[in-house]
């Protein structure tokens, strides 16, 4: 499990109105963000693969998802890009029990968008997502800041969700860039 702090994730009505308005309708998407940076990029968006393996997750990450404390799980890293625009940092996390049946595809993506199995599954059902403020103290912002080559400092928002596949967990964390909130929202 990797120790240190962990980032103070509220629900929405709890954060609202510290979320920079403009960052706002990235950060609440209810649907898949990949599509959305899809319509934003005119173009594919590039997952790029950062790490992909049998890890240890963040602390706070076990109990949900029925761990034990010293379990490891498949844990992916991405980042989304439009261009050469590093947008989003992507982390997920995902118990050996999810990877059954039709979601054993799971463990061999590679650069697929995970979104691509999670909005497209009847079986798949996402529950309330959780937002936080991450600080350079926190190692979910480090991660974030070299995948999205930002740089040192600052504030960085991000969001979480569990999902339920056939009953099974699985954990997505969303990172924004600030460079998000820029885009032009009639595209988005």
């Amino acid at each position: 499990m990797i120790a240190g702090p962990i980032p103070p994730w509220r629900h929405r009505v709890l954060v609202h109105s510290r979320i920079p308005a403009p960052l706002r309708p990235w950060v609440y998407e209810p649907h898949s963000l990949t599509r959305r940076l899809a319509r934003l990029c005119g173009e594919e968006v590039t997952v790029g693969l950062l790490r992909h393996g049998w890890r240890r997750p963040f602390r706070d990450e076990p109990p949900l998802l029925g761990l034990g404390p010293q379990e490891k799980a498949l844990v992916r890293q991405v980042r989304l890009q439009c261009g050469d625009r590093r947008l989003v940092f992507a982390h997920s996390v995902i118990p050996r029990a999810t990877l059954t049946g039709p979601f054993r595809r799971l463990a061999s993506l590679g650069t697929r968008p995970l979104a691509d199995i999670l909005f497209t599954s009847p079986a798949v059902v996402r529950e309330a997502m959780e937002f936080a403020r991450l600080t350079p103290a926190l190692a979910l912002h480090r991660l974030a800041r070299q995948a999205l080559d930002l740089p040192e400092g600052g504030e960085l928002w991000c969001r979480r969700s569990r999902f339920r596949l056939r009953g099974h967990p699985l954990l997505v964390t969303e990172v924004f860039a600030p460079a998000i909130a820029e885009a032009p929202a009639s595209r988005a």
